[in-house]
């Protein structure tokens, strides 16, 4: 049986530890009666909600719903209401681990709001924006480390913000960021901030020719500029003197 909470209309809904005594059983709802009335006239027990309900259903008369007498009154049951008050009871999160049982009289201090009550309820996540349920022993550990709506740092430019968003959007322009060189140079990584920096250095950059205004269309890395320039000296040093002799 699942756990009801005080505000439920019926009986007592638990897993017992033993099963409890048939008079104590509301013969409306089959469970134990919670604020139980006897009936007069058979001395049956029912549950003070469920024979609130009965009476406004337009299909239920006033006879007693057991033995059908015209006459049917009760009045409180203080005894039986002990009675199943003591009973005990297995907590409703058995099946996920828990392993309280106690008296009925002291289940609402197993569940309480917040911090305390039982480990294996599930509760919902505190942070912002997430719905995840997450049972009370685990919560912590979820809130400050496994949930994506937690405020997060990103380890590159110390920014503060959502883990959704740091590890998402963010990344995609942290200026700290560190990158691969484009073109496999030896440095190991660069600065996101750095790399158009990083390219007018980088010995593997694919560049034009000095003189590509002068003619010479050849494209070669930074690290052979000076190779493709003495190879090319006659070639390169032709338009040049062509034109000093032009302005001459």
């Amino acid at each position: 049986m699942a756990a009801t909470t005080p505000t439920d209309i019926g009986g007592y809904d638990y897993t017992f530890v033993n099963t409890p005594p048939d008079r104590l059983v509301c013969r409306i709802c089959d469970y134990v009666s919670r604020d139980p009335r006897m009936s007069e006239c058979c001395g049956h027990n029912f549950c003070e909600s469920c024979l609130e309900n009965a009476n406004k259903a337009a299909s239920i008369t006033k006879a007693c719903p057991i033995c059908r007498d015209d006459g049917f009154t009760t009045y409180r049951n203080k005894q039986a209401d002990r009675e199943a008050r003591n009973l005990e009871i297995a907590c409703p999160n058995e099946e996920m681990g828990c392993t309280w049982q106690g008296e009925i009289n002291h289940v609402s201090g197993h569940f309480v709001d917040n911090i305390l009550g039982c480990e294996y309820e599930n509760v919902k996540c505190t942070n912002f924006d997430c719905e995840e349920m997450v049972q009370r022993r685990s919560l912590r550990d979820h809130v400050w480390m496994d949930c994506l709506h937690r405020t997060s740092r990103c380890q590159y430019c110390r920014t503060y913000d959502k883990y959704l968003f740091i590890i998402g959007d963010h990344v995609k322009q942290c200026p700290k960021y560190p990158l691969p060189c484009p073109n496999n140079c030896e440095v190991e990584s660069v600065l996101r901030e750095d790399m158009e920096t990083h390219k007018k250095e980088c010995p593997l950059e694919v560049i034009q020719c000095e003189y590509h205004n002068m003619g010479c269309e050849e494209r070669m890395m930074r690290k052979n500029k000076r190779k493709h320039e003495e190879e090319h000296m006659d070639e390169l040093s032709w338009p040049l003197k062509e034109s000093v002799k032009t302005q001459c």
